[in-house]
């Protein structure tokens, strides 16, 4: 039986070996290795969705993305390392805006919008 501690090793010796950061081709890839090497069966199995549409602030139109979102849990944005700190930034509107719209689901989500806030 593996023990957390091989399953990441193993997870990082993978992206190490087999991804090169691009951005949008290996997210998904990314994503399910680490949920696996977390004891999961994968993203869908441990209840977490990609390309979670989230509505804009304040009416506005579009919609922005989440890269996966696990409700309760956790919002990926993933960006290649050449862009870290603008994903940064980004990354922090996404979660205000998933903590907006998830705000009544639960008490964590609530303290991630004011954390945020």
């Amino acid at each position: 039986m593996h023990t957390i501690e091989i399953s990441l090793s193993e997870f990082v010796h993978y992206v190490q070996t087999h991804l090169t950061g691009d951005e949008k081709g290996e997210a998904a890839d990314f994503l399910d290795h680490l949920f696996r090497a977390l004891g999961h069966a994968g993203i869908k199995e441990a209840g977490a969705t990609r390309e979670t549409r989230l509505a804009k602030k304040g009416g506005a139109k579009g919609k922005n993305f989440a890269v996966l979102l696990w409700p309760d849990r956790v919002l990926f944005e993933m960006k290649s390392p050449s862009q870290f700190m603008n994903a940064l930034a980004e990354g922090m509107k996404l979660a205000k805006v998933a903590a907006e719209n998830f705000s009544s689901s639960s008490s964590m989500n609530r303290s991630l919008h004011e954390e945020i806030a």
